[in-house]
Protein backbone atom coordinates (compact mmCIF):
# COMPACT_ATOMS: atom_id res chain seq x y z
CA UNK A 1 0.00 0.00 0.00
CA UNK A 2 1.10 3.47 -1.09
CA UNK A 3 -0.30 6.34 1.25
CA UNK A 4 1.43 8.89 -0.98
CA UNK A 5 -1.00 7.45 -3.57
CA UNK A 6 -4.04 8.55 -1.38
CA UNK A 7 -5.72 11.70 -0.97
CA UNK A 8 -4.55 14.36 1.45
CA UNK A 9 -7.34 13.90 3.77
CA UNK A 10 -7.14 10.09 3.50
CA UNK A 11 -3.38 10.18 4.58
CA UNK A 12 -4.33 12.94 7.48
CA UNK A 13 -7.17 10.43 8.83
CA UNK A 14 -4.95 7.55 8.46
CA UNK A 15 -2.24 9.57 10.67
CA UNK A 16 -5.12 10.85 12.90
CA UNK A 17 -6.21 7.30 13.47
CA UNK A 18 -2.47 6.17 14.67
CA UNK A 19 -2.35 9.00 16.93
CA UNK A 20 -5.55 7.90 18.64
CA UNK A 21 -4.17 4.81 18.96
CA UNK A 22 -0.84 5.73 20.18
CA UNK A 23 -2.42 7.89 22.76
CA UNK A 24 -4.87 5.22 23.62
CA UNK A 25 -1.74 2.60 24.43
CA UNK A 26 -3.26 0.24 22.04
CA UNK A 27 -1.18 -2.32 20.78
CA UNK A 28 -2.39 -1.80 17.03
CA UNK A 29 -4.48 0.51 15.15
CA UNK A 30 -7.83 -0.55 14.29
CA UNK A 31 -10.58 0.71 11.84
CA UNK A 32 -12.22 1.93 15.27
CA UNK A 33 -9.40 4.22 15.11
CA UNK A 34 -10.07 5.32 11.55
CA UNK A 35 -13.51 5.77 12.03
CA UNK A 36 -12.96 8.00 15.26
CA UNK A 37 -10.18 10.08 13.06
CA UNK A 38 -12.87 10.37 10.61
CA UNK A 39 -15.19 12.04 12.98
CA UNK A 40 -12.89 14.68 14.42
CA UNK A 41 -11.49 15.80 10.71
CA UNK A 42 -12.49 19.10 10.34
CA UNK A 43 -13.90 19.99 6.67
CA UNK A 44 -14.49 16.48 6.52
CA UNK A 45 -17.08 14.79 5.05
CA UNK A 46 -17.95 11.76 7.30
CA UNK A 47 -20.03 14.02 10.42
CA UNK A 48 -21.77 16.37 7.71
CA UNK A 49 -22.83 12.69 6.08
CA UNK A 50 -24.01 11.66 9.42
CA UNK A 51 -25.62 14.55 10.32
CA UNK A 52 -27.89 14.08 6.94
CA UNK A 53 -28.93 10.90 7.87
CA UNK A 54 -29.56 12.25 11.05
CA UNK A 55 -27.42 10.15 13.40
CA UNK A 56 -27.28 11.06 16.72
CA UNK A 57 -23.08 11.90 16.94
CA UNK A 58 -22.82 11.80 20.59
CA UNK A 59 -24.33 8.20 20.53
CA UNK A 60 -21.47 7.30 17.95
CA UNK A 61 -18.64 8.56 20.20
CA UNK A 62 -20.02 7.19 23.05
CA UNK A 63 -19.92 3.78 21.18
CA UNK A 64 -16.59 4.45 19.79
CA UNK A 65 -14.96 5.49 23.14
CA UNK A 66 -16.92 2.13 24.54
CA UNK A 67 -15.31 0.11 21.58
CA UNK A 68 -11.46 1.60 22.07
CA UNK A 69 -11.61 1.00 25.91
CA UNK A 70 -12.03 -2.67 24.89
CA UNK A 71 -8.81 -2.98 22.97
CA UNK A 72 -5.57 -4.40 24.03
CA UNK A 73 -3.32 -1.64 25.70
CA UNK A 74 0.17 -2.11 26.36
Amino acid sequence: MNIEKFTVKAQEALSAAQEISFKKNNTETAPIHLLAALLQQEEGVIEPLLRKLEVQLATVGERIESSLSKLPRL
